[in-house]
């Protein structure tokens, strides 16, 4: 088994700037397999999450692993603003590391 961190990041913006305010998510697992770019993940009621980075921590012995981002639907009525999209990936199961804030 492979012991696995989840990374992802949730913007309030409609894509990925420096200057928007986003939030930091992981999630720890352990993996029968070494994961690839690539390779979706599915959790729950979540929409499968795909890998775009994966990075070997030999010190520590696990992997991590970047997601795809996620951005607010802001032309939807349904649509989830910034603060939605945090409580749902906590209530998911990401944790939170942190929000930055716009600069």
């Amino acid at each position: 088994m492979f012991k696995t961190i989840f990374v992802k990041q949730i913007f309030d913006a409609q894509e990925a700037r420096t200057d928007a305010r986003f939030a930091v998510f992981q999630r720890e697992e352990q993996l029968p397999f070494s994961p690839c770019p690539g390779h979706e993940f599915f959790w729950g009621m979540e929409r499968a999450q795909k890998v775009l980075a994966v990075t070997w921590n030999f010190e520590k012995s696990y992997f991590s692993c970047k997601v795809e981002n996620e951005f607010p639907d802001n032309f939807s009525i349904d649509g989830f603003d910034f603060d939605e999209l945090v409580e749902e990936a906590q209530v998911s199961g990401w944790e939170l590391i942190k929000v930055y804030e716009a600069k």
